[in-house]
């Protein structure tokens, strides 16, 4: 059997396949549970992006539901957390390697795209990125989110577009905010005739 070619573990190529990854854990839900994949706890998706980022790299482990003071104890590193950060507040999502074991990248993983939630998101990267850690893998962290478009309501492009000026104007100067989307049918998916799924994996990153 031919051996798998790995990808380089570039973040733009973590961000496509947690993109892959949502796609597949939406798929999958509705054909197996019978309903659309925000019905589905957050964990779900959870082990989708670790599933599909692990295969594909082979360099990246990872840390489910990891303390905020943990990630940076591994480094060495005892931060001052501000009031956002709340006491025993966790990432989702902790990418970490898989020979040293220390963190490489955080992913918060929401089943919305309502401002609130980015900007909160965002701010949690924000600390990440700017914390004296010496990882400059760190510096950069992805929001992806699993989420309901009307028919009715406002366009994907324009939600998405607005989110992106909404988390530069959190991280402000010194980041670029990049993203990745699909955009599924009215009613696919388990959805009502009037709703369709929309996937986006927002890269946040020091530069």
């Amino acid at each position: 059997m031919k051996k798998k070619t790995m990808q380089k573990a570039t973040e733009g190529n973590l961000k496509e396949s947690i993109l892959i990854a949502l796609a597949k854990a939406a798929e999958e839900c509705a054909e197996l549970t019978g309903v659309h994949v925000r019905k589905s706890p957050e964990y779900v998706l959870n082990t989708y992006i670790v599933k599909e980022v692990c295969d594909n790299f082979d360099i990246l482990g990872f840390r489910l539901e990891m303390i905020f003071s943990d990630v940076f104890e591994m480094l060495g590193y005892k931060p001052k957390f501000p009031s956002h950060i709340r006491k025993g507040a966790k990432f989702d999502i902790v990418l970490t390697s898989r020979n040293s074991k220390k963190p490489r990248h955080v992913i918060e993983v929401k089943r919305s795209i309502k401002e609130k939630q980015m900007v909160k998101e965002a701010k949690r990267i924000l600390f990440v990125a700017n914390a004296v850690h010496g990882s400059k893998r760190l510096k950069t962290g992805f929001i992806a989110c699993v989420a309901r478009i009307k028919k009715k309501g406002t366009p994907a492009e324009i939600v998405i577009a607005a989110r992106v000026k909404e988390i530069e104007n959190t991280v402000g100067d010194g980041f670029k905010v990049f993203k990745s989307y699909k955009e599924y049918e009215f009613g696919e998916l388990g959805f009502p005739i009037n709703e369709r799924l929309l996937l986006v994996v927002f890269e946040i990153k020091k530069i």
